[in-house]
């Protein structure tokens, strides 16, 4: 189960980024 959750949140962490990199 944690390691799933850190997979999620890793995921939600690179979703992020790349929303911050189409939005510059």
């Amino acid at each position: 189960m944690k390691h799933i959750q850190i997979r999620n949140s890793d995921m939600a962490w690179h979703i992020a980024a790349n929303n911050l990199g189409k939005a510059s």
